[in-house]
């Protein structure tokens, strides 16, 4: 019964396959097919499509060694190919100097754009937008857009009046290169174990900034920050309009990001660990820009810190997030949302001020192996 599953489950992958692989030629649908052929049986055309998702650039080694399916391969020799072929990768996105830019996405958006209303809209971008686009664009479209262009569209038409309103703004997103290469070199000093994996700005549906998931590089919701003294936001909801950012805020939220791919730590299960791991973010971010993530909430912390810090020790061994991360300004205590960003950013900068070797701090502060333990070589919580 259970080889009858696999066969079918594999078949299903197949039709599949040849539904999808003009768009989706990625390491993200190349891993997904390995782990269904393996799961089938056939662990030999499993390795054949890994070595696929190698050759199209896969650079974390995670993406087999985290997988139940694939993990066994990382421990034998046939998985021996694999795993150098995920360090040579990594090697070719060593140089901050070679940081790739991809905004070629925004431009075949706004050539598709005045067939938003066509009939046949959907076939139009599938073409045009997603077929042609960039690897990260392919990668966002089963990721975050679950290949679902129907929805992806009737959203975009909901927010027509801002996106023409912001269309000028992404346009300029090129322009900041030389920042973000200047930013990558200043963080390869930090930590030379750096990689520079691509960053790709793409025309998503209002739904998500970033994301370093489908193992591309960087992939960036460009209409989130897109925002200026010339954008329409009528259309736009209350809390819609709290997940759109100034185009000057774009490098200092994008090294945030970048900051979390270089990221090695044991995985976060609760609060404390995961506002040290925004918080390393911030705080490393800080370091390479000289200026806070997010000014408002870094001052309304400094100004009320004593009184915040005492409020999350209560919390912070549990798992519920709801008051400090991934949450925004709260009308009944005045207080900004994700403020746990700025309580790990301050027991990051006290880790980094004790340690007499800064550099190691830094590698410390990227590989965290217990987080309970990193808090007291803070001596933060001592301070306060």
């Amino acid at each position: 019964m259970m080889k009858i599953l696999r066969f079918t489950i594999f078949l299903f992958f197949v039709s599949l396959t040849h539904l999808s692989f003009a768009q989706e030629d990625t390491p993200h649908f190349w891993l997904a097919k390995a782990r269904t052929t393996i799961l089938a049986g056939d662990t030999l055309q499993g390795i054949t499509d890994l070595h696929q998702a190698i050759h199209l650039g896969l650079f974390d080694p995670l993406a087999i060694t985290n997988s139940k399916t694939l993990s066994f391969l990382a421990q034998e020799i046939r998985g021996k190919d694999l795993m150098e072929g995920i360090s040579q990768n990594r090697l070719r996105l060593s140089d901050p100097s070679q940081l790739r830019i991809e905004t070629g996405d925004i431009d075949r958006f706004w050539e598709n754009f005045d067939a938003l209303h066509e009939p046949n809209a959907e076939s139009i971008f599938l073409k045009n937008y997603i077929q042609e686009g960039s690897q990260g664009l392919k990668t966002f479209y089963s990721v975050r857009m679950n290949r679902d262009l129907e929805k992806y569209l009737d959203r975009v038409r909901s927010l027509e009046s801002y996106y023409q309103s912001i269309r000028p703004t992404t346009l300029k997103f090129e322009s900041l290169k030389p920042d973000f290469i200047r930013a990558a070199q200043k963080l390869k000093e930090l930590y030379p174990e750096a990689i520079f994996p691509p960053i790709y700005f793409l025309m998503g549906s209002l739904s998500n900034v970033g994301t370093p998931d489908g193992w591309a590089g960087m992939l960036i919701g460009a209409e989130h920050l897109s925002k200026d003294s010339n954008s329409n936001l009528d259309s736009l909801s209350e809390w819609e309009q709290k997940i759109i950012f100034d185009f000057d805020q774009t490098v200092p939220i994008i090294v945030h990001e970048y900051v979390h791919l270089q990221q090695k730590n044991t995985p976060e299960s609760t609060l404390l660990d995961l506002a040290i791991m925004e918080g390393a973010a911030d705080f490393i971010t800080y370091l390479i820009l000289g200026q806070p993530t997010d000014p408002r909430v870094f001052d309304f912390g400094v100004a009320h810190e004593e009184k915040l810090w005492a409020q999350f020790k209560t919390q912070m061994r549990g798992e519920n997030t709801d008051d400090w991360l991934f949450n925004t300004d709260n009308p009944e205590t005045g207080y900004p949302g994700n403020l746990g960003y700025f309580i790990g950013y301050r027991i990051c900068e006290s880790y980094y001020h004790q340690a007499v070797d800064k550099k190691s701090a830094i590698k410390e502060m990227l590989e965290i192996r217990d987080f309970e333990k990193f808090l007291k070589d803070s001596a933060y919580e001592f301070k306060h």
